[in-house]
Parts: structure tokens; C-alpha cells; sequence
């Protein structure tokens, strides 16, 4: 029979046992009704070869790296500024994304002024799936640190759960304090028409955490974990 590869059939004493053995290439699902046990096989749909290797084929994902131009965004204590780091790290998400399939598009690529309505037309015009806004935090308080993650309780549906996502992997790559996944009242995460989410992955005014994120190959990290949750998002 189809996807059965072997079948025994023991009696002992009062008791028979059946023993099935599957072909990998199937799937079993087994019902148990009071009068009848009833093993379903079935054959394995196999994703066509282009869908495994770029599982984010035709997704738009728009990535908006937050301040630029005149709006630096936060400071650090060595002077490196918010709106530089945003754009490398979201420059660094759109390279991961687009080896994944998926068509990155950037509210900016270079150090210009933005509008929020800018960024927003740019994520509805695209008709944009996911809408994903780039920053790090910053505080008077230098000892305020840690990560955390925006939605929009006013935005599209399935925000929150990209929020929870993005705050989970985040916290994985970066291993740094659980500031928790908030709501808040963004522009951008209101007025965008799909599920969006804005990403706080460090405090650059925190000494340490500004020791951190100047370093290239963590900012490769919080791209990693911005792409993982999105590959979370459609599995």
C-alpha cells in the first residue's frame, strides 16, 4: 500500500498488536471512534525548490530607518548619533532580506529628512506586508537599558504579533534586558495598512550598551533577529 512500509501483525495471549511502519514521505493522522480506529496516510506536499531556498519570495517588507537629516535622534556619550545607526542597521536588514526573496524597501537610504507621512506613503503606496521601523533608544538616565518593542493597538491586525515576535528574537541575539513589548500611539504604526512594529534594541546614551552597538557585527545581530521574527511571522 502507498506510504506503508511495513506492517506486523502480533497476537499474544488476549492482545494483538499491529505495528505500521511509514514511508517518510508521508504524513499519519490516527482517529479513534468508538467502534473503529482509523489511520489516515497521506502523501507529503513537498514546497517547490524555489520556496525553500527564498521562503520570502514576493513578501514587500518595508523597512524604515528612523530620524535622519536634521533629526539625530540620541546621542551617545562618545558622539555617535541614532539616525547613523538606524540606516546601517536597516541597510544590513534590507542585504539578509533580499537573499530570503523578499523585496526590501527603505523610507530612506541615505542621511535626508523624512516626514512621517513620507514614511508612511511610502509603506501604503508599495502596499507594503510588513512595516518595520528601525531605532535605538535613548534616556536622561544613563543607567536606563535594555530592549523593547512598539505596536499600535490602532494599527492593522497581526501588529502585536509581529511586535512579540521582533521583542523575542531580539532579546535572544542581544541577551540584554526585557523591557517588554508596549503600545504606543506612533504615527507610523497608526497609519500604516499592515501589521507594523517599532524596534528600541539598545539604549545608545547607556555607556555599555552604547559599547555594544557600535560594533558592526552587533548590529548584524539585531538585523538577524529582525529577519528571524519575520520568517516567524509567515511560518
Amino acid at each position: 500500500m502507498n506510504g506503508i512500509e511495513k506492517l506486523n501483525i502480533e497476537k499474544n495471549n488476549n492482545q494483538t498488536l499491529i505495528k505500521i511502519l511509514i514511508d517518510k514521505n508521508y504524513e499519519k493522522e490516527l482517529q479513534d471512534n468508538k467502534e473503529e480506529v482509523i489511520l489516515k496516510i497521506t502523501e507529503k506536499k513537498n514546497e517547490p525548490p524555489d520556496k525553500q531556498l527564498k521562503p520570502l519570495k514576493d513578501k514587500k517588507i518595508i523597512i524604515d530607518p528612523g530620524h535622519g537629516g536634521t533629526s539625530f535622534g540620541a546621542v551617545g556619550q562618545t558622539g555617535v548619533r541614532e539616525k547613523d545607526l538606524n540606516l546601517q542597521t536597516s541597510l544590513i536588514i534590507e542585504k539578509l532580506l533580499t537573499n530570503l526573496g523578499a523585496k526590501a524597501i527603505l523610507t530612506r537610504i541615505k542621511d535626508e529628512n523624512v516626514t512621517l507621512a513620507q514614511r508612511v506613503n511610502v509603506a501604503n503606496n508599495n502596499k507594503g506586508d510588513l512595516f518595520i521601523s528601525v531605532h535605538y533608544n535613548g534616556y536622561s538616565d544613563p543607567q536606563a537599558n535594555g530592549t523593547e518593542t512598539y505596536w499600535s493597538s490602532q494599527g492593522t491586525k497581526g501588529s502585536e504579533k509581529l511586535a512579540a515576535l521582533l521583542q523575542t528574537q531580539l532579546l535572544e541575539k542581544l541577551q540584554r534586558r526585557n523591557r517588554g513589548v508596549k503600545q504606543a500611539n506612533f504615527y507610523v504604526l497608526r497609519e500604516t495598512k499592515m501589521p507594523a512594529a517599532l524596534i528600541e534594541p539598545l539604549f545608545i546614551t547607556n555607556p555599555v550598551e552604547e559599547q555594544i552597538i557600535i560594533k558592526e557585527e552587533n548590529m548584524v545581530k539585531v538585523a538577524e533577529g529582525v529577519v528571524d521574527a519575520i520568517l516567524k511571522f509567515y511560518s
